[in-house]
């Protein structure tokens, strides 16, 4: 058994959860804000599919339920709910924390709290235990409940009593919310995409070679073209990340003039 407790507890968490490969599951009345969520927890179980996330809290606390967190959690796994329940438990993999530290930002940083790391032996009763509260104990959140809003146009971090609590631990730095990047790896996709398919219909309008093929096709074999074939194809200087462009459409238009040349 290991005892933690300040800034031990949330980074002894975020060592775990950085490594995490099979298991998240959280017991927890409290659940804070995303981004507190990410620095104690990171972010590798988000993204890692092959981890099975489970959160059990209470729902008639309700008030003290961040609602994207809530969100969050169940866009990556299952959230149940026990009335009354107090316990703080984080299992990660097989490795168990039994605190007294709600997964909130109060918590882990304004509060004076503590926890005990398991042994192997206590870590699989404390699992098991789980185990039956989900399975028997915990009930099913309906698919479309949230927690409402407070009249500030947010839900409180913590217990009402956190008013006025100043930091006294640092947490571990913000890894970054996943979800973001994805979005602004979509808006990239679009937007190449959009370009892409400008760039199509440009080539069309000046010479199409196989009129009954897909015009995708034709435009990949011109991009080939550029790539491999073409008299100033790309040099070492394109593989590492500088990429020659047409200055305008003129000479734009003579490459794909001169593409065409090769099927006269």
């Amino acid at each position: 058994m290991q005892l933690k407790t300040g800034s031990e507890l949330a980074a002894a968490l975020r060592t775990l959860g950085d490594g995490v490969q099979n298991r998240l599951w959280i017991a927890s009345p409290f659940i804070g804000d995303w981004k507190t969520v990410r620095q104690v927890l990171g972010r590798r179980w988000i993204e890692n599919q092959r981890v099975e996330v489970k959160l059990i809290t209470d729902i008639r606390s309700n008030n003290n339920l961040n609602p994207e967190t809530i969100r969050r959690f169940r866009d990556r796994g299952e959230i149940k709910s026990i009335e009354g329940l107090h316990a703080k438990i984080y299992i990660i993999d097989n490795q168990v924390l039994v605190t007294s530290a709600n997964l909130t930002n109060t918590a882990f940083s304004k509060r004076r709290e503590i926890g005990v790391f398991l042994n192997e032996a206590e870590s699989a009763e404390v699992i098991s235990l789980y185990s039956v509260w989900w399975e028997a104990t915990a009930e099913a959140i309906p698919p479309d409940w949230q927690p409402p809003r407070t009249h500030r146009g947010g839900n409180r971090d913590d217990e009402g009593t956190a008013r006025g609590l100043r930091t006294i631990h640092e947490l571990p730095e913000d890894p970054g919310d996943p979800y973001r990047q994805i979005a602004s790896r979509f808006r990239d996709y679009q937007d190449f995409r959009n370009k892409y398919r400008d760039f199509a219909e440009r080539y069309s309008q000046i010479q199409r070679l196989w009129a009954e093929s897909p015009l995708y096709f034709e435009t990949d074999a011109f991009l080939n073209y550029l790539f491999h074939h073409a008299p100033d194809k790309p040099t070492q200087r394109y593989r590492k990340g500088r990429p020659r462009r047409f200055n305008n459409d003129d000479q734009r238009d003579a490459a794909i003039r001169r593409h065409a040349l090769l099927f006269k």
